[in-house]
């Protein structure tokens, strides 16, 4: 996947939030929990029900997004703190 279509990804789901966003810090901070784990649940029953896999599988999957998704943040904030 191009990092266009990730950028255009993350920005639609970040819009997608606002109603949460807009709560005051302890009120989102607990919704965005709820956000994350749904999100994470919603991916794995689609990995076990779509592709068939093993929950073990998808939690694994869900641990290197996890991961990879990390990496990704730590290198625009970089990016961002030298500009």
């Amino acid at each position: 996947m191009s990092k266009e279509l990730h950028d255009k990804i993350t920005s639609q789901f970040i819009m997608s939030l606002r109603p949460i966003l807009e709560q005051p810090k302890r009120q989102s901070l607990g919704g965005m929990m709820v956000v994350m784990e749904t999100s994470m649940v919603g991916v794995m029953e689609i990995l076990n029900q779509l592709f068939e896999l093993k929950p073990a599988d998808c939690t694994e999957m869900v641990e290197e997004a996890l991961h990879q998704a990390t990496r990704r943040f730590s290198e625009k904030q970089s990016k961002v703190k030298k500009e």
